[in-house]
């Protein structure tokens, strides 16, 4: 399966194949958490279907791992590595739709500390639209 692997720390967007999502769940699962360095979540959905599949544990790696923003397609700043993958429902992962060229103007690197509260809860309807919400944490000073 074809998809995007879009890497701040190299500040780079690569081309790459991965086990197919739905004959090779297992062995996709495997390689979306090595190349993110943990578990993965949808962290958002560009208008031609595409899924973007985020760290899920990007903030606890805060502030050490680099980040980046599609402001087109998320609210906040994503940390960690980020993969690209198509979408065709009802919930088959394929190829990436987008090409390097179409991705490349839309992701935008993230310079210095990354100031994102600490929760934010991504919730997926049915139709794969993600909604984030930021959930602010009060200081006891």
């Amino acid at each position: 399966m074809r998809v995007l692997i879009i890497d701040p720390a190299k500040r780079e967007i690569r081309e790459e194949r991965a086990p197919h999502a739905r004959d090779q769940i297992a062995e996709f699962g495997r390689w979306a958490r090595a190349t993110l360095n943990g578990f993965f979540c949808v962290g958002g959905r560009l208008p031609n279907g595409d899924i973007l599949l985020v760290d899920d544990e990007g903030l606890l790696k805060f502030p050490r791992a680099p980040a980046f923003r599609i402001p087109s397609v998320t609210t906040g700043t994503l940390v960690g590595t980020g993969i690209l993958v198509g979408n065709d429902p009802p919930e088959d992962w394929t190829d990436a739709r987008s090409s390097l060229e179409e991705l490349a103007p839309l992701v935008a690197w993230h310079e210095g500390p990354v100031a994102v509260p600490p929760i934010q809860v991504i919730a997926v309807d049915h139709k794969g639209s993600a909604t984030v919400t930021t959930i602010p944490i009060k200081s006891r000073a």
